[in-house]
């Protein structure tokens, strides 16, 4: 349903994915044509502990070249 008005929809039913699909639908969004994505994530995976890595080369090679510089002072 969302396809048609994303750039980029992903169902992630491993927790072991989220980091990757979260820095991939990132990336997505924010080069060329800004636009929206869609990751669903059902419950039972968001719920899950998982290790996370370093985020510093997200969103490298776009126009936002500042954003990964806001990310990281949250």
């Amino acid at each position: 349903m969302v396809k048609k008005v994303t750039k980029y929809s992903k169902i992630i039913l491993n927790a072991n994915e989220i980091q990757d699909e979260l820095e991939k639908s990132l990336t997505i969004s924010i080069n060329g044509r800004p636009g929206p994505v869609w990751l669903d994530i059902p419950f039972d995976v968001q719920s899950k502990e998982i290790s996370a890595r370093n985020w510093n080369n997200v969103g490298k090679n776009n126009q936002f070249d500042g954003f990964n510089d806001d990310l990281q002072q949250t």
